[in-house]
């Protein structure tokens, strides 16, 4: 299922998203362009590694192990990557971050990032190979956004042996999503080795967001505003409690 467009209305332009998706293509571009030697280092350098993480002592990196928390969600492994992780982020980011604020969404969204890294560190101690992505923080917008609107409708492209465009709630769709990492976390706990993506990152993130949503600074003076899917008019309003 691919997500096209949601129901949730914005006011304005949600300029800390824009901000972190262009810092992380900066990134990206700047280490994706000089070579695939280059790049590797980049990766093993500022990506987060569980073995060195815990174990600070042996780690051969630039920076703290513990610096790579915040590092590595800045870094993908690829071009598909680093789309997927950006288009999530366009598609859900722009409302959270309006209910939240700019800053607000700014802390929280590194706050996820780092807990879901805690989350990946602590399913695989061992692993010496580097953690990247921006997946983990990711995670934990679509948890908030999972809390904050739960009533808006998410507009998808469904691949079931016809190609079909529905609209279906958030609640199902966020759910649908999430019962796809927990099937490869599964996987991932009984054979680390043949998974290449940290599904118990994208958990953690997805359940920190959820728990921290509620009880996180956010705009009072915002509004939720809900539209119709094909026309874009306003069709319903929450007023936020103040």
């Amino acid at each position: 299922m691919l997500p096209l467009k949601d129901n949730v209305a914005n006011y304005a332009t949600p300029w800390m998203m824009w901000l972190l998706l262009a810092i992380n293509i900066v990134v990206f571009l700047s280490y994706a362009l000089s070579g695939a030697q280059s790049a590797q280092m980049t990766l093993l350098s500022y990506g987060a590694v569980p073995a060195y993480v815990l174990s600070p002592s042996v780690d051969p990196q630039p920076i703290h192990a513990m610096l790579t928390l915040l590092t590595s969600m800045f870094l993908h492994g690829g071009w598909s990557h680093l789309f997927g992780n950006m288009y999530f982020l366009y598609l859900f980011g722009d409302n959270v971050q309006e209910r939240m604020g700019p800053w607000s969404f700014l802390s929280f969204y590194l706050l996820c990032g780092i807990l879901a890294g805690l989350a990946h560190i602590l399913s695989d101690p061992g692993s010496e190979m580097p953690a990247v992505g921006a997946s983990g923080a990711i995670s934990g917008v679509l948890g908030a956004y999972l809390v904050l609107f739960p009533r808006a409708m998410i507009r998808t492209l469904v691949l079931w042996f016809v190609i079909t465009i529905i609209d279906i709630p958030a609640l199902f769709f966020l759910g649908f999503w999430f019962f796809g990492q927990l099937i490869g976390g599964v996987r991932a706990f009984i054979s680390p080795e043949s998974v290449g993506i940290a599904f118990l990152a994208h958990i953690g993130g997805f359940v920190a967001g959820m728990m921290l949503a509620p009880m996180w600074p956010k705009d009072r003076r915002i509004s939720v505003a809900y539209t119709d899917l094909d026309h874009g008019m306003i069709v319903d309003v929450e007023e936020p409690d103040r």
